[in-house]
């Protein structure tokens, strides 16, 4: 078994916006088992379980937030867009070579929170949007 600890730190730059985020975590991987765990907080969290050597199943929690600029409709005055959201995938993945994947999952999130404000970070308003589901599948392979 593997037991790895994480610490560190993350330093952004966003708009009108600087953010220091602390990184603290663990990880967990047993080869022969087939599980394994990484709780790395505020980046990722997931639980996996191997099926097969090609063939895993894995449930991950997720945090989105990020901000933007934008043109009002109604203006050329730019206004800056802010999002965050919380919600958890539950995945189906299959490798069948070293360095790709191809992967079915499902996923809820949770209500987002929207904030716009003008370019100064002022007259701020609010919005949230409904929780709900989604589904997808993605893939890559590596050259």
């Amino acid at each position: 078994p593997e037991l790895k600890f994480h610490l560190g730190a993350v330093i952004g730059s966003e708009i009108k916006k600087y953010v220091l985020l602390p990184i603290l975590g663990v990880s967990y991987k047993n080869p022969y088992s087939g599980f394994s765990a990484k709780f790395i907080f505020p980046i990722k969290t997931s639980i996996s379980y191997e099926l097969t050597p090609e063939l895993l199943v894995s449930l991950r929690g997720r945090f989105k937030q990020f901000r933007h600029r934008a043109r009002s409709n109604s203006s050329s005055e730019q206004v800056i867009f802010d999002y965050k959201n919380r919600g958890g995938e539950l995945a189906l993945k299959y490798r069948p070579v070293p360095f790709s994947q191809l992967a079915a999952f499902v996923g809820y999130h949770g209500k987002a929170d929207y904030r716009t404000m003008d370019k100064n970070g002022k007259n701020k308003v609010y919005y949230q949007s409904k929780a709900g589901g989604y589904f997808g599948f993605d893939g890559y392979v590596v050259f």
